[in-house]
């Protein structure tokens, strides 16, 4: 991938540092500056919004969600095809205008432009080295169908995915997956972009989706034969893009581990066991989505995979549940970055809460284990899911890093007891504020998938999050 790079200005809003929330003071309609970034619920109460993202003071203080827009980044790019000898992002413009019109007119450059400034950030919390925001522009002469499904993305999160405005969206969706049939036939578009294609149509299909079932698969499936084929010969020396790949299917994984039928998971622990010796024998440098943690990430979604095998089969495996116990047990997860390592410290919990909520405990079920010990017979599992809540609520919700906590929310969140209403509720705020900051709809269904659920616990009902959401005939899709 081609090199460059991308400096932002820091963002800086005197509200967020401090202790309380202050009522913003009336101002006359004659000295009120417009207001671009305002939030919807502010715009319409015809109140002024400070602004802070991703919930602002007003909505902050009334417990409301927050729909508001991320501040203008202050960027400058550099990138060899560019006049760098004007102001870049109208010089950007003004070349994607006249790409439009002239050689390439499956662009609209007011869509690409706001993946760019916005659409791209939420695709991993490591917004400075998006391979999808800058470089990607060296692709979109080779992949229309690239290009159709992020100027998808982009029409959809203009409006927060909502269903009466999602006809460009759907459009550039179709378009997409025309485009991408048409490539695969004449097999002159690199596999390596038909995979993107494949994963922003797979992810987006929960974005759109007001049944809560569809997951993408068929996409994730046809994405899995292309990673099969490039961890086939692990010993090349794979290019960026490949590597980026790589760590892009893991993280997708995960996500739809506990979605897919026990009869569809054979072939993925196959292409598993292949990444395990892809990333065995490739150095592997930090990924923008799961940094350098990869190995976490395929061993939480074999997890995953099990868990729901039990939880349809009810056949355990004690000696592989041990394994897995284990390994999440003596977990290294130190990390230079701070944020990296709350973020893997709660992914471990959420690792051993899935173990014992839906597998039970591995000693208890292994009747020729010689001892069982006392502690792990008397592990509370509502005291560790309590511990990851709070660890990911130790990550400011500004940060980038809350894009990846979902998963580990919904997790962790669904044990905790009617004792700790307040935890509850952070939990939910802080669902609230990820929607907020992404504006994907699968935060705010996990909301209504914990309510639920605790209601019912609440009720003495002891359902885990897997059974409940299998009872309403959901496959949510969360990360």
């Amino acid at each position: 991938m081609a090199t460059l790079r991308i400096r932002f200005a820091p963002f800086q809003n005197k509200h967020l540092s401090h202790p309380e929330i202050q009522e913003i003071e009336p101002e006359s309609r004659a000295k009120r500056a417009r207001s671009h970034l305002g939030c919807r619920e502010c715009k319409r109460r015809r109140v002024k919004c400070d602004e802070t993202f991703p919930v602002c003071l007003r909505c902050q203080r009334r417990g409301s969600i927050c729909m508001s827009n991320a501040p203008q980044q202050q960027w400058q790019v550099e990138v060899p095809w560019l006049n760098q000898t004007h102001n870049c992002r109208s010089s950007l413009f003004t070349s994607l205008s006249e790409s439009s019109v002239n050689n390439l007119p499956y662009i609209d450059p007011r869509l690409l432009l706001m993946w760019l400034d916005k659409t791209s950030h939420i695709m991993g919390p490591n917004t400075a080295e998006n391979p999808l925001s800058y470089p990607i522009f060296q692709y979109i002469h080779q992949s229309p169908a690239l290009v159709h499904i992020i100027q998808s993305l982009s029409a959809g999160h203009e409006h927060f995915f909502e269903a009466s405005k999602l006809h460009l969206s759907l459009e550039q969706r179709s378009l997409a997956m025309l485009s991408l049939a048409q490539q695969i036939e004449t097999g002159e578009t690199p596999s390596t972009l038909q995979f993107l294609t494949c994963w922003l149509l797979g992810i987006s299909a929960t974005f759109i989706d007001n049944d809560v079932f569809d997951i993408g698969k068929e996409h994730l499936f046809a994405a899995r034969s292309i990673v099969d084929s490039l961890v086939a010969h692990p010993g090349s020396t794979p290019t960026p893009l490949e590597k980026y790949i790589i760590g892009v299917y893991v993280y997708w994984d995960l996500t739809c581990c506990t979605l897919l039928d026990t009869s569809e998971q054979l072939p993925f622990i196959q292409t598993t066991v292949a990444i395990q010796r892809y990333v065995s024998e490739v150095s592997v440098e930090s990924h923008p989505i799961i940094g350098g943690h990869i190995q976490l990430f395929l061993l939480l979604a074999n997890l995953g995979r099990h868990c729901k095998a039990v939880t349809e089969t009810g056949c355990n495996n004690p000696a592989l549940e041990r394994s897995f116990e284990d390994s999440l047990k003596s977990w290294p997860i130190s990390d230079t970055d701070t944020m990296w390592e709350k973020t893997v410290g709660a992914f471990v919990k959420h690792g051993l809460v899935m173990l014992y909520r839906l597998c039970g405990y591995p000693n208890d079920l292994d009747p020729s284990a010689e001892h069982a010990s006392d502690v792990d017979a008397e592990i509370d599992v509502s005291h560790l899911a309590s511990e990851a809540v709070r660890t990911l609520l130790e990550i400011p919700v500004t940060s980038t890093f809350i894009c990846l906590q979902p998963i580990p929310l919904l997790s962790a969140g669904s044990e905790l007891s009617k004792d700790e209403p307040d935890l509850r509720h952070q939990v939910v705020a802080r669902l609230e504020a990820i929607y907020s900051s992404n504006r994907l709809p699968c935060s705010l269904w996990t909301i209504q998938l914990l309510t639920e659920l605790w209601e019912l616990h609440d009720a003495g009902l002891n359902l885990s999050w897997l059974e409940l959401m299998s009872m309403k005939n959901w496959r949510l899709r969360v990360g």
